[in-house]
């Protein structure tokens, strides 16, 4: 059975700032005693979010969806599961939200705030020295290929051919099959791919080729739209995002995290 979903009553939205003109920088202690927001991320999408101890989550999303939180006044715990199972988790109740690429069949169960926290280039990895990769100039181009994708993969299924992708469990299970010849290539997110690559040790069997015809993605915070004051606590927190885009703060961690050499 799903958790509970937590309600925010109105003496916390107060405290929040949420229900009043206040601005982002109220007095936080008072507003981080007053509410929880459980998010959930892939917990194979490294270096923007892993498995950290005892369930929790890391990597780059949760550092920004945490440093955001904490700049709204509001308290956020970060959990790592197998991504469909996260989403399934928001979508039923069990977790407030997540931070992800909104999509037409997320946004039936998730609402998304207007800022982008991050924003996330993809690219084809496929065997080295494959002559197909050079004609890819559309998406119907990709046809001949045998394309890997991961479960859950909203991106795969807003932009590529969803009915010719072969799926599973996570990149690395793809990048292992592409370098077998099992699959011929996969469109993911660079910074993970790259570094899926490099734990595997497939540097000398995998390369990445841009395609400038997809659309980069923007990875947005989502909360539950059975929350019930989610409009306010989206509110509350794309100010907090602006506020520290303004400052640098989301550029200044990104800077810190780049593809492998």
């Amino acid at each position: 059975m799903p958790a509970p979903a937590p309600t925010f009553p109105r003496r916390h939205l107060l405290a929040l700032g949420l229900g009043s003109a206040g601005g982002v920088g109220m007095a936080k202690t008072q507003a981080q005693a007053q509410a929880l927001l459980r998010f959930g991320y892939f917990d194979a999408f490294v270096p923007l979010s892993g498995p950290g101890p005892e369930g929790s989550a890391r990597g780059l999303l949760v550092q920004l969806v945490g440093l955001v939180a904490q700049t709204a006044g509001l308290q956020a715990q970060h959990h790592a599961y197998p991504w469909r199972r996260a989403q399934a988790l928001v979508h039923q109740g069990a977790l407030e939200g997540y931070c992800t690429v909104p999509t037409p069949q997320r946004e039936s169960h998730v609402a998304f705030g207007r800022q982008t926290l991050y924003r996330v280039r993809y690219v084809a990895f496929h065997r080295r020295h494959d002559p197909r990769m050079a004609g890819v100039q559309r998406v119907e181009d990709l046809r001949p290929l045998r394309q890997g994708a991961f479960r859950g993969s909203g991106y795969s299924q807003s932009n590529l051919e969803p009915e010719r992708l072969r799926f599973d469990t996570d990149i690395e299970s793809v990048m292992r099959r592409i370098a077998l010849d099992d699959l011929d290539s996969i469109v993911a997110a660079e910074l993970p791919g790259w570094h899926a690559v490099q734990r595997l040790g497939l540097q000398g069997a995998i390369t990445a080729t841009p395609l400038p015809f997809l659309p980069s993605a923007p990875f947005c915070i989502g909360l539950r739209r059975s929350l019930r004051e989610h409009p306010a606590v989206l509110d509350r927190l794309d100010r907090a995002t602006r506020e520290l885009q303004a400052q640098g703060a989301l550029d200044a961690l990104v800077a810190a995290y780049r593809a492998p050499a």
